[in-house]
């Protein structure tokens, strides 16, 4: 991830733990979409800034959450019933559509995941043959090699 990000020019600063439990900004970012949408570009970019451009501290600090909270100013109750269940049924979605890596862009019910498939997408966009053409093993079932558990 360092060596992708300082190739594109980003700087970036891992957490103080990685992996982490990302479900209190996951939760953060659900609380403050509007009520049925999903979060905006702007509330995406203050995580992704909060978690990789802290200087290496822990993204799960509480004053950092706070503060990150107080950015947000989310309408719901991260804690709230309400975006607990709608973080596992958007999770489900996702799970049932095959999204397993981030980012995932869905494009003509193809999906396009993690930052090595950008250029992939962008020569599908541009109609190029080798992208486009039928999916190898399409139709064939395939068993799963993992499950997430919802619980």
């Amino acid at each position: 991830m360092a060596w992708a990000a300082h190739r594109l020019g980003i700087p970036i600063a891992t957490p103080a733990q990685h992996p982490f439990n990302p479900l209190a900004l996951l939760r953060l970012l659900h609380a403050a979409a509007p009520e049925g949408r999903t979060p905006s570009r702007w509330q995406c970019e203050r995580v992704l800034h909060h978690a990789w451009r802290g200087e290496g501290a822990d993204a799960n600090a509480p004053a950092r959450l706070a503060a990150l909270r107080e950015t947000l100013a989310p309408a719901r109750d991260p804690e709230g019933e309400d975006v607990k269940q709608q973080l596992k049924d958007r999770t489900a979605q996702a799970l049932a559509k095959g999204i397993f890596g981030v980012p995932t862009i869905e494009v003509d019910g193809r999906l396009f995941w993690g930052l090595d498939a950008l250029e992939m997408l962008a020569a599908y966009l541009r109609g190029d043959a080798g992208v486009r053409r039928p999916r190898l093993g399409r139709g064939r079932p395939r068993a799963a090699g993992c499950r997430a558990r919802l619980s």
